[in-house]
């Protein structure tokens, strides 16, 4: 600890001005020529007799010279003393802290700077255990009367370890009788969560608190039923059919068709778009409008593509990209011919003032025919 104190001592020292340094603490040096000043007339530097003259006097003690404050009449103390000096100051006061000691040694001492005591002090193993830190503000406690009066939910996520397409479990437990619900859940949207609670609270009855972590896990999708699984119906498209991967197998050639695996629940059962692009450039082959956009929110859009033409991909692959309000927020995907390779293309789009949108997914340079792909999974969502 001493080692430690004057290794403290010497980097406070050196960040002071340099006119304080020499006469700030009085060294032994220092000390045995004010000694010499006061008792035998000693001639030094004129500036540093004068010094030693107006602020020390000199006492004799067992026949020992004792350098004394002449203004506070009390003892002082020599640079490499300092520390057994505080040390022993602070051990008459019991380590009872800063302010004790600084008092006991002004009472004993002079010209002990009052930095000198922090610094000592913050070193003290004693008082660094006594140190009292302050306490977290305790939380009003929750209460529960009973069964259904405030359930508890949270969306577990488990993207690291997906099975059979989901990466979510849904979990809500009811805080008086810690009874939980756990459902798996392809995707955390608003639509998925909220068929979920309407279920329980069918079954048991709503409860009179729903406490959640204020909906940020719940991002509201856009694009309604983008996963393609809740809605019966076809595209207003010709060239765009929403099916499963048997009713791709039943109606187009396999020889020349890859039906893939849907991107939402990864099986046969599940429904994407198979799109058949024709026409012109740039032809618009999905359209929603939105109207409960926010302004000045970010948003992103994205969505899930598979190539499903097989050798042919290779020389007439689509070419897809995402645009909002006409212009395009994406860059431009390429699906070249994988198995049942599904590929993510995404782009971010600030509302700024508007409070509508339109949403489009288009093709770049279709020809008459050839690179036949799959959509599914198409999400509009606020940035969290």
């Amino acid at each position: 600890m001493k080692a430690a104190f004057y290794s403290k001592l010497d980097a406070y020292l050196n960040e002071l001005d340099t006119k304080r340094q020499a006469k700030y603490l009085i060294t032994a040096e220092t000390y045995e020529k004010i000694v010499q000043v006061l008792s035998t007339e000693t001639k030094y530097d004129p500036q540093f007799n004068f010094w030693a003259k107006k602020r020390f006097t000199s006492l004799k003690i067992n026949d020992q010279p004792v350098v004394y404050s002449a203004k506070e009449k009390l003892p002082i103390v020599k640079y490499e003393n300092l520390f057994e000096t505080l040390n022993e100051c602070h051990l008459s006061v019991g380590h009872l802290g800063r302010d004790k000691t600084w008092h006991e040694v002004k009472r004993r001492y002079a010209r002990i700077p009052f930095e000198l005591v922090k610094l000592f002090l913050s070193l003290c193993d004693q008082c660094a255990s006594r140190k009292t830190f302050p306490k977290p503000v305790v939380g009003k406690p929750i209460v529960s009367v009973g069964f259904m009066t405030r359930i508890q939910m949270d969306l577990i996520d488990m993207r690291s370890n997906e099975f059979n397409g989901f990466k979510w479990i849904f979990h809500a437990k009811d805080h008086f009788s810690k009874y939980s619900w756990l459902f798996p859940l392809a995707s955390k949207e608003a639509i998925n969560v909220a068929n979920i609670l309407q279920s329980i609270f069918y079954q048991f009855g709503p409860p009179k608190i729903l406490q959640s972590d204020n909906g940020r896990d719940q991002k509201l999708n856009l694009w309604t039923n983008g996963d393609l699984e809740n809605i019966h119906m076809n595209s207003i498209f010709n060239c765009m059919e929403r099916c499963t991967i048997n009713q791709v197998n039943n109606h187009l050639n396999p020889n020349v068709l890859d039906p893939s695996i849907d991107h939402t629940v990864r099986n046969s059962s599940g429904h994407y778009y198979y799109c058949d692009p024709t026409g012109a450039s740039g032809s618009v082959y999905m359209v929603r409008r939105a109207t409960n956009v926010l302004p000045n929110t970010k948003y992103e859009f994205s969505a899930w593509f598979c190539s499903m033409l097989r050798d042919f991909a290779v020389e007439w692959p689509a070419t897809v990209q995402l645009s909002v309000n006409g212009v395009v927020i994406s860059k431009q995907l390429i699906l070249r011919y994988s198995p049942h390779k599904w590929i993510l293309l995404n782009g971010a789009w600030n509302s700024g003032s508007n409070t509508n949108v339109i949403m489009s997914i288009d093709t770049i340079d279709p020809i008459v025919s050839g690179h036949d792909f799959a959509i599914d999974d198409i999400s509009f969502v606020e940035k969290i």
